[in-house]
């Protein structure tokens, strides 16, 4: 949370330099490499930790689609973690910000800002329209997780390969959405993008009763791709 916000403030801060006809690009292009490190993210679960160390507490069977008889430990996945970090956070210390154009802001302007701002009713539709939409949208998560993780209980392979397909899927929706839908209307888009994840929601009915034997980690990982955190491709 800490870096996350700060990033989209100053996503926001940036996009007021954009040129009003490429409105949209920088927030566009860094969900866009943001999901991409999720992807890398899912490949390193998938092939790097699909060994006996890191797999059912109770041994699993040494199968390409199970379990694998080589994979790193936990202590060796923290250690890949924090080079992975050194690599990432260091070259930003010398990264120079583009020049600030907006207004500096002390604390007590930036709360009177802030308190004006929640006593817009707008902002007030707004708050209702979000929290609403992801009580909706997360209401199968807590059905999927279980379903996936303790009764079919998917190895890391397939775990894996689900988040890869999912945020494949969600940079494949910021691709979309910045070749062909900037310039549309976004309510509309952000209507479609619901839709299509209700649909995707609504098949986890058919392993949830085992329908024609589809109860498996193969056929839920595709179900799975429109759900993530920001819980729709174009509703980023």
């Amino acid at each position: 949370m800490l870096a996350d916000v700060p990033a989209d403030g100053y996503c926001v801060e940036l996009g007021h330099l954009e040129p009003h006809d490429q409105r949209g690009q920088i927030l566009a292009t860094g969900q866009f490499i943001r999901f991409m490190g999720c992807v890398f993210a899912g490949a390193v679960q998938s092939f790097l930790l699909n060994g006996p160390s890191t797999n059912d507490t109770e041994g699993c069977p040494v199968r390409w689609n199970s379990c694998w008889s080589w994979g790193l430990t936990m202590g060796e996945y923290y250690y890949l973690l924090f080079a992975l970090v050194g690599v990432c956070v260091v070259p930003m210390l010398w990264f120079r910000e583009v020049e600030d154009r907006s207004p500096q802001r002390t604390l007590r302007v930036f709360a009177v800002d802030l308190f004006d701002t929640c006593r817009n009713l707008t902002t007030t539709y707004l708050l209702v329209f979000v929290v609403g939409n992801t009580m909706l949208a997360l209401s199968p998560f807590n059905v999927t997780s279980n379903l996936q993780y303790l009764v079919i209980r998917i190895p890391n392979l397939l775990s894996g390969i689900d988040s890869m397909t999912t945020y494949l899927s969600l940079s494949l929706g910021i691709y979309i959405f910045q070749k062909f839908l900037m310039h549309k209307n976004w309510r509309t888009v952000n209507y479609c993008s619901a839709v299509f994840t209700s649909v995707l929601g609504l098949l986890w009915i058919l392993p949830f009763y085992n329908v024609g034997g589809l109860r498996t980690g193969i056929f839920t990982i595709f179900v799975n791709l429109g759900e993530c955190e920001v819980l729709c491709p174009f509703s980023f």
